[in-house]
């Protein structure tokens, strides 16, 4: 109870923050919601299409990546509409502030019971590293940063708790249960299906695993199974393409041709500008095809693991801080630390996370969590999938984190002097990720 209370305190306080961001332009939507919500707003690469939807109830999310959010969005605008009438102000700030705090409660509770009941770690280091995880600036950015991160961040927590609870007791996660998180998560972001398969196929149980022909039958046959949450996500993902989607596309149409008609010039130069900008996304691209319109093989890739993916993704840097890579922002694609310090942190929490892999590598735990981190590296290291603003994708895989971490302490335990070692560089850790992350981050928003 008092662990809930902590991350419920934590994560209203960090929603509360959130609210202070151009409170008055957003609760009064005096130019239009979708006007008002990008008004002002840059926020590390991160969408506030959330706000907006709800505001509305108009699809404005690429639903090719995100093809069932309208669905859940969908009782949000209901409310949103019934409290906008009473209040005679825009609530979609708040409603996402409210949800976003509840989500987050329930993913630091997953973590904790993960590391509590799964890994079986004493209170007060389960409490650590779960302080530790949320430390990092891209997952406590997901947790009232009104983006799909935090969803799909617990959706996938759920399924690493389930299978690995399951496997503790020699059995594999219900197949219902699967199939529900993988209809449930695909719909937040399609590539989460592929996720929550390999967390699965990670928990599977059987003699000789991975090697006898048993195994590769019930392998497939389960796989098999799949297709019945991906076709019905496809099926109401096409149903959307026929009724909403269609209804959006020719609004977007008749306010294009209106803008035209008023401001010629400002059109042309607006069409120009955006056919500049795609011929530019193109030339970056290996393949020229929409699977790969968001990806960039021309930023130079290791500085791009040091200073985004491993940098920028767990402790922000002090230059450029929160502002937006993509289109016409300000941030450079690749920034560097002003303090030595910064480096060092990295190179500590990169250490503990590859010395835990070997620790925990026997564990089903942990090749659940590394194939989710695998998967992640293959799309944005391999493919260079969203390279550009790669950190905001962090609480997708950074969980590996704190499980390896967890390990490492399970392989010293009985080690008094390697324990204390382990848990004060964790700690320290902690302590200046919190004060680092949250101060720039209060200064950018509370400005």
């Amino acid at each position: 109870m008092l662990v809930g209370l902590l991350g419920l305190t934590i994560f209203a306080c960090l929603n509360c923050m959130m609210l202070q961001m151009n409170y008055e332009t957003w609760t009064t939507l005096k130019f239009g919601a979708y006007s008002a919500f990008h008004t002002g707003w840059e926020l590390s690469g991160f969408d506030n299409t959330t706000y907006t939807a709800i505001a509305t109830g108009r699809p404005l999310y690429i639903m090719m990546r995100h093809p069932l959010i309208m669905y859940f969005i969908w009782p949000l605008w209901q409310l949103h509409d019934i409290l906008q009438e009473e209040l005679k102000m825009n609530c979609s700030i708040h409603i996402v502030a409210v949800l976003w705090t509840i989500i987050s409660t329930v993913s630091w509770l997953l973590m904790y019971r993960i590391m509590r009941k799964i890994i079986v770690l004493p209170v007060a280091v389960s409490l650590l590293l779960c302080l530790f995880y949320y430390s990092f600036s891209h997952v406590m950015l997901a947790t009232f940063v009104p983006d799909h991160m935090i969803l799909s961040m617990t959706l996938l927590l759920t399924t690493i708790y389930l299978a690995a609870k399951a496997a503790k007791n020699g059995r594999q996660m219900r197949t219902w249960k699967a199939l529900v998180l993988c209809f449930l998560a695909t719909g937040i972001s399609t590539t989460n299906s592929l996720k929550i398969w390999l967390i699965d196929v990670m928990g599977m149980q059987g003699k000789g695993a991975f090697r006898t022909f048993a195994w590769w039958k019930r392998f497939v046959l389960h796989g098999m199974m799949y297709l019945l949450p991906l076709g019905a996500a496809g099926g109401l993902y096409y149903y959307q393409t026929k009724t909403m989607f269609a209804e959006e596309d020719s609004h977007a149409r008749e306010m294009d041709a209106r803008f035209k008609q008023r401001n010629p010039e400002k059109a042309a130069e607006r069409e120009a500008k955006y056919s500049k900008r795609i011929a530019e996304n193109e030339s970056k691209q290996l393949i020229d095809s929409k699977l790969f319109q968001w990806t960039d093989f021309t930023l130079p890739l290791g500085e791009s693991i040091v200073e985004n993916i491993l940098g920028e993704g767990l402790q922000l840097h002090d230059e450029h801080t929160l502002q937006d890579s993509n289109g016409e922002r300000h941030r450079p694609a690749i920034v560097n630390y002003s303090n030595w310090y910064n480096y060092l942190v990295e190179f500590v929490i990169v250490a503990l996370l590859i010395v835990g892999m070997w620790f925990g590598r026997r564990e089903r735990l942990m090749w659940m969590a590394m194939s989710v981190m695998a998967f992640d590296a293959l799309l944005h290291v391999g493919f260079r999938f969203a390279l550009i603003d790669v950190y905001i994708m962090t609480a997708h895989w950074a969980f590996v984190i704190p499980f390896a971490v967890a390990y490492i302490y399970k392989g010293v335990e009985k080690q008094k002097e390697l324990r204390t070692i382990l848990l004060t560089v964790v700690t320290l850790l902690t302590i200046f990720l919190w004060f680092h992350n949250l101060t720039l981050t209060y200064n950018y928003i509370v400005k």
